[in-house]
């Protein structure tokens, strides 16, 4: 991949003016988009990463912007976004982001509750909150005692869909990851497991 992606930002040099000059720049944005999640997790002493060698093959990276998450934002509920990661699947859908947050100043004693809130506001933005049943998700025994986990069921085009999410502490780091997918079909990525993995490596970067 290394080598096609030198030999295509070489051509577009060459032929600014060729006429296949968008498919090959999408090309080069994926080429660009899959060396990034092979390079491994991005580490920093505030948090961590889940790459895209973590996924099931068939994901791809997706820009967090993309999904309204952008590195030193607001992330609704007095958070602020210190790492964050998207990855799409396209058949069959599946959508999975999270982020990871410093531990607020001001602690709050129900992390099902904040979570709750956290996931009205998505699904709000999905204008599917007032359809949406929501469910407790259980949560892995890894994520420690302050870990809390839902699950919502919504339709959107006439399908059932559902989000899972998740919320866990890792020293003085908060993680949330959400996983969207068909409701008729097992998620490829389980937002359970790869939860697991970030409070790993949250966990790691803050010893």
């Amino acid at each position: 991949p290394a080598q096609a992606l030198a030999d295509l930002e070489q051509y577009l040099e060459r032929a600014p003016q060729a006429g296949n000059r968008a498919e090959v720049v999408e090309l080069v944005a994926g080429l660009q988009a899959q060396q990034a999640g092979l390079a491994g997790p991005e580490l920093s002493p505030g948090g961590a990463l889940l790459a895209l060698a973590d996924l099931p093959a068939g994901f791809e990276v997706i820009p967090p912007q993309q999904l309204g998450l952008v590195d030193g934002s607001e992330a609704g509920q007095g958070l602020t976004i210190e790492r964050s990661f998207a990855f799409g699947q396209r058949q069959p859908f599946e959508l999975v982001w999270g982020f990871a947050t410093p531990f607020p100043a001001q602690i709050y004693a129900d992390p099902a509750a904040r979570l709750e809130q956290l996931l009205g506001s998505f699904l709000t933005g999905l204008e599917a909150g007032v359809q949406a049943e929501q469910t407790v998700l259980p949560v892995p025994a890894a994520l420690g005692q302050a870990a809390a986990g839902l699950s919502a069921t919504f339709t959107v085009d006439g399908k059932p869909t559902r989000l899972d999410a998740l919320h866990f502490q890792a020293g003085i780091t908060e993680g949330y990851i959400f996983a969207m997918y068909a409701a008729t079909e097992p998620p490829a990525a389980p937002a359970s497991e790869l939860a697991v993995q970030l409070h790993q490596r949250l966990a790691s970067a803050g010893e």
